[in-house]
């Protein structure tokens, strides 16, 4: 048997080899284009059509006749005269959408299968489709596969429908100008190391926002695909109303400067949290929550998507709305945690001392984060400060939890510590302020939660946001932190100057 099935396969491959080389001498048979192609380029077989009159106006008017003269090869699918009677011929940007979205490279000819994209000029995929009447990108097809000497020409019924990606919606729509013109406003041009050469510079076009490290994302790019909720004007000036008074600047470098990083950082606080990587669907109760392209996390996602219009962006989906119905403490205006183990920006004072320690299952006690917690001695005062990053000008309430003595043993049960709180940060002037907090004893068995400061107002923000942080020449040490908790304890006649301190929270009152 073995031997039989090695002497058949060699027919079989011979047998597919003719059929391959003869349906491809039928393919090249029609398309040959030394032999069977006629001498008219695209360009003049569109131009000799009464029917496409129109089509061309808006050829030359884009100036694209000289790419359908050229020797490369494209495809045409030319709107017939009707289709086009509507159109303004003095909006250059309406014209190349319908140029790039009626034209594409290469040979495309009816023959190709159905489930097969073609890339438009624009980068736009559309597809042919048959449910009884032959289509392209859902315009009807109404002479198909006339070959050119570059290329081939289909003419159809209607203009093919624009599909806007993500951005392009915000672009082309008044309605949302707003969110448009301060994306936009971070457009530039920046020198491509990758195309430019010792003998030529060349640039090309960038956006900080539009990017996926300290952006929003790829919005614009038809590769690209995420689900964005695009709030009108209305929606915007109503978030903003909201947001910017967290964002308020100190004015020691000028008012004008206090306003100007004031709006970029309420504008970036509404943009932060709109753009979201997976193809979000109805119905929206399906999620538990959504993350952000920034790392915002959504968890009333039907909350988050109510009265929004669905429309079928080229990349993704677009959710329109006129009020943005943002929980700040998911979005814009989140709790702060300092674990306290964390060495960055812990400072230990004087002569204390402060050692990481953890804990594990079978320990006195082990209700600690991370299972990790800072303890913290002195002979006379014991006292630490954490710096607070990212305030924002608004209201907070702050907790620390401290770890029960009785996690060195038993016999320290009894140990008690009287622990206060001093907490420094910048006033409107640039000036630091200080205020004193509550107190706190921590002895026995349980856990405990002090309440350190409750309702303290903080008068600026001290907060860097992505657009900074995407600067190369920014560190983490050209971040100065402004905010600083300072925890400490006395040591007396019943008190010792010793505590084990776990975690901080700035706890935002909205």
């Amino acid at each position: 048997m073995k031997n039989r099935i090695s002497s058949i396969w060699p027919g079989i491959v011979l047998l597919l080899a003719a059929i391959f080389v003869s349906c491809k001498d039928d393919w090249d048979s029609h398309f040959d284009r030394s032999e069977n192609l006629p001498d008219e380029n695209l360009w003049e077989i569109i131009r000799s059509e009464a029917s496409l009159a129109s089509f061309v106006k808006v050829v030359e008017a884009t100036g694209y006749d000289s790419l359908l003269t050229s020797t490369q090869t494209y495809t045409v699918w030319a709107p017939v005269n009707d289709a086009l009677s509507g159109i303004d011929m003095n909006d250059k940007e309406e014209l190349l959408r319908i140029v790039n979205n009626h034209i594409a490279r290469y040979s495309n000819s009816t023959a190709m299968p159905v489930d097969e994209s073609v890339v438009m000029l624009n980068g736009k995929r559309l597809m042919y489709a048959s449910d009884g009447t032959l289509t392209f990108g859902s315009a009807t097809l109404l002479q198909k596969d006339r070959l050119a000497s570059n290329g081939i020409l289909h003419t159809v019924s209607e203009v093919i429908p624009y599909s806007y990606n993500l951005y392009e919606y915000a672009q082309t729509h008044s309605d949302y100008s707003k969110l448009y013109d301060f994306i936009s406003s971070f457009n530039e041009k920046v020198v491509s190391e990758e195309l430019s050469t010792s003998l030529e510079i060349v640039y090309i076009d960038y956006n900080p926002l539009l990017e996926s490290i300290y952006g929003i994302g790829y919005v614009q790019d038809e590769d690209s695909t995420y689900t964005m909720l695009l709030p009108d004007n209305r929606a915007w000036d109503k978030a903003y109303e909201q947001i910017a008074p967290y964002f308020k600047a100190p004015t020691h470098n000028g008012q004008e400067y206090a306003d100007s990083l004031q709006k970029v950082q309420t504008s970036l606080a509404i943009v932060n949290s709109l753009v979201y990587r997976k193809l979000v669907e109805e119905p929206f109760a399906q999620y538990d929550s959504l993350v952000s392209t920034t790392g915002t996390v959504t968890h009333n996602v039907p909350s988050l998507f109510a009265g929004t219009t669905f429309i079928k962006g080229s990349n993704g989906n677009i959710y329109t709305t006129s009020a943005l119905n943002y929980e700040p403490l998911d979005t814009w205006n989140p709790e702060i945690v300092i674990e306290c183990e964390d060495e960055d920006g812990r400072t230990v004072n004087g002569s204390s001392t402060a050692f990481v320690r953890t804990v594990s299952v079978g320990d006195n006690f082990t209700d600690v984060s991370n299972n990790s917690y800072l303890e913290v001695t002195g002979s006379d005062q014991a006292s630490v400060s954490f710096q607070i990053p990212n305030i924002l000008s608004g209201k907070y309430e702050v907790y620390v939890d401290f770890v029960p003595p009785i996690v060195d043993g038993e016999e320290f049960e009894t140990e008690r510590a009287q622990v206060e709180f001093e907490l420094e940060y910048m006033n409107t002037n640039g000036r630091t302020k200080t205020s004193d907090g509550k107190r706190a004893t921590v002895t026995g068995t349980e856990k405990v939660r002090a309440t350190a400061f409750t309702g303290v107002t903080m008068p600026v923000a001290n907060y860097y946001d992505n657009l900074w942080w995407s600067e190369t020449s920014h560190t983490a040490a050209d971040a100065k932190v402004t905010t600083t908790l300072t925890v400490y304890a006395e040591k007396t006649s019943k008190n010792v100057a010793k505590f084990r301190i776990d975690k901080i929270r700035f706890v935002p009152v909205n």
